[in-house]
């Protein structure tokens, strides 16, 4: 702290403490009051500017203003209130046997709000954020999947490879192995992982020349045909849909049937799936448009899909928005999720894959077709994509993409000969 520092600090404890105290101690009534009134002034800037403070830092976070503001709004009243009869009237004595009350209240019913909102703060949060996988499967990392030897097929042009979350790995094995020797700039600009819906509508307007992803939804197919854009699909490997609840959870597997019930609304409470003491299911679900929100609306077929489980963020230009809640791991929670996403990726000990039906997502129930969810995922290109972006889909169904696809930690399809 320099000089400067030091005399603006005390300069400000001079005229906020020194003043006032030396206005009271005068005994001249009107200074007295006037002191009073600067510390009443002092105590208000103090509570305005930790109200605004507040509503300040809730606009940038997903910090529930509310209840704070009131709690901030009800204390600035209340010490209002005290200093105003402490100060200025002769019945402070009997309001404050009021007001200490109200105000040691409110003080520990702030308390026990931000005790639970803490303690649930520790709750482990499974969300689709992107920003660990780029920074542990970039391209040029290590942990990148490489093939045993030089591909047969390298880019010559700039191109922009885009996807799902989940896939990013076996998509920027891609690009090390055709991209060429580039930088970490040309890598991060040009191999993105925007997840799936909005990979696909990368895809429609042109931000990107190949998808990996699942397939579409019925709103990005409406949206390539208002657009006039055909989609081309093409197989590169199999991935088990799976369902997952805490590791304390007793239940080890639910059927197909059970989990259209749950996700319909039928199905409620735990006790009916034959696991007391957990109470009420939280069933929760993904954004609309995601690959696991797509792959759930396909497995519940003409079955209505229950309103997800949703929280309040204030965003800084439209206030309070609702979003659907990204999967918290409570004792009381389901989720869903791709295979490879939950046990390679996130690396969660504190969440239980389940079997479906009898049958756990392991690699090899999912190559021998018995596990019973599984899908196909793709890499998706526009019907006037170019030449050299269709030899690129024909090296990756082929042997080498194949490989890569199988050394990632995925299941590879029969592959087309180069």
């Amino acid at each position: 702290m320099g000089g400067y520092d030091i005399a603006f600090w005390l300069f400000a404890l001079a005229v906020f403490i020194l003043i006032p105290v030396k206005l009271i101690k005068s005994g001249t009534k009107p200074r007295v009051i006037a002191g009073k009134a600067f510390i009443l002034v002092y105590i208000t800037i103090i509570l305005l500017i930790a109200y605004f403070y507040i509503l300040f830092i809730a606009a940038f976070t997903t910090v529930d203003a509310t209840f704070y503001c009131i709690i901030v709004a009800l204390a600035f009243v209340l010490i209002e209130l005290t200093v105003i009869f402490a100060f200025f009237t002769p019945v402070f004595k009997k309001a404050i046997k009021i007001i200490v009350p109200l105000f040691a209240a409110t003080i520990l019913t702030l308390g026990i709000k931000i005790g639970i909102e803490y303690a649930d703060s520790k709750v482990p949060v499974l969300s689709d954020s992107n920003n660990f996988v780029v920074n542990e499967y970039a391209p040029y990392k290590d942990k990148v999947a490489t093939l045993s030897g030089e591909s047969t097929f390298k880019f010559k042009n700039k191109v922009v490879f885009d996807g799902a979350t989940a896939l990013y790995p076996v998509y920027s094995a891609f690009a090390k192995a055709t991209f060429g020797e580039k930088d970490q700039d040309y890598y991060f600009k040009n191999v993105t992982a925007s997840k799936t819906s909005n990979a696909y509508t990368n895809l429609i307007y042109g931000f990107a020349d190949v998808i990996f992803v699942a397939s579409p939804s019925e709103k990005q197919k409406a949206l390539a045909e208002e657009n006039g854009i055909k989609f081309e699909f093409y197989p590169i490997g199999y991935e088990a849909f799976v369902f997952f609840v805490n590791s304390k959870n007793p239940l080890n597997g639910l059927t197909v049937d059970q989990i259209k019930s749950i996700y319909s609304g039928e199905t409620t409470k735990w006790k009916e799936l034959g696991v007391d003491k957990l109470g009420n299911i939280l069933a929760y679900q993904r954004n609309e448009g995601s690959g696991s929100q797509t792959a759930l609306l396909k497995l519940m077929g003409d079955t209505p899909v229950k309103e997800p489980i949703s929280e309040e963020r204030v965003d800084t230009m439209s206030g309070i928005v609702e979003q659907v809640a990204n999967y918290k791991n409570y004792k009381n929670a389901l989720g869903y999720s791709f295979r490879f996403y939950c046990t390679e990726m996130l690396k969660n000990n504190e969440i239980k894959l389940l079997d479906i039906n009898g049958i756990s997502p392991t690699v090899e129930n999912i190559r021998n077709g018995s596990y019973p969810i599984t899908d196909n995922f793709y890499v998706v290109i526009r019907s006037d994509a170019t030449s050299e972006v269709r030899e690129f889909v024909k090296w990756c169904t082929g042997d080498q993409g194949r490989e890569l696809v199988e050394k990632t930690g995925y299941v590879g399809m029969e592959t087309n000969k180069q």
